[in-house]
């Protein structure tokens, strides 16, 4: 991305919320994965009943993993929507449909490139959540792939997290004088 006076103004804002959005969306999706893993081999375990289920339900480890959930989606959405007025106008049409398409807005520069690829992995280790309701996958294949979208779902937000926060730096100097360009 390359920052100019013209964007400045549209862009601080976008930097400012994008910062803390998608640092709280690495912070909730961490405190997710977390409290989600202890409880993950009661959701494989054999259905005893209604009974046995209310009898052994402990609500604080299932609201350890809920919580975060209930942050997740408007997180989630602002982190986006700061994404897509971050971007440059020709990019914003790949904003509007998932990390995938999303990861299409980062252009040159070493950051952009960690962040577009991690976006694209977040999105592809996410294809399986869908898919084993219906097709049944076996387990190692399903923990490496949650393993991965674990980590990528936190790297993810953070790594935006540093791209917002370092371009919004950028358009401070560039508000204050230094009128060179900067690409990320």
């Amino acid at each position: 991305m390359i920052v100019t006076k013209q964007g400045q103004d549209r862009n601080k804002p976008a930097a400012t919320i994008g910062f803390w959005a998608a640092l709280l969306t690495a912070v909730l999706n961490l405190w997710f994965f977390l409290a989600f893993v202890p409880a993950q081999p009661i959701l494989v375990a054999p259905w005893q009943g209604l009974a046995a289920y209310t009898a052994s339900f402990q609500p604080l480890p299932f609201l350890a993993w809920i919580v975060p959930c209930f942050f997740l989606a408007p997180m989630i959405l602002t982190m986006m929507t700061c994404l897509h007025a971050w971007a440059q106008k020709e990019k914003h049409g790949f904003v509007c449909v998932s990390f995938l398409c999303a990861a299409q807005v980062f252009g040159k520069g070493k950051l952009q490139h960690w962040v577009r690829w991690t976006f694209m992995g977040t999105a592809l280790t996410g294809l399986v959540l869908p898919i084993d309701p219906l097709f049944r996958l076996p387990l190692v294949p399903e923990l490496v792939d949650g393993a991965a979208y674990a980590l990528l779902g936190i790297l993810a937000p953070a790594l935006l997290a540093l791209l917002f926060r370092r371009s919004k730096d950028s358009i401070v100097a560039v508000a204050q004088g230094n009128t060179g360009m900067s690409s990320f």
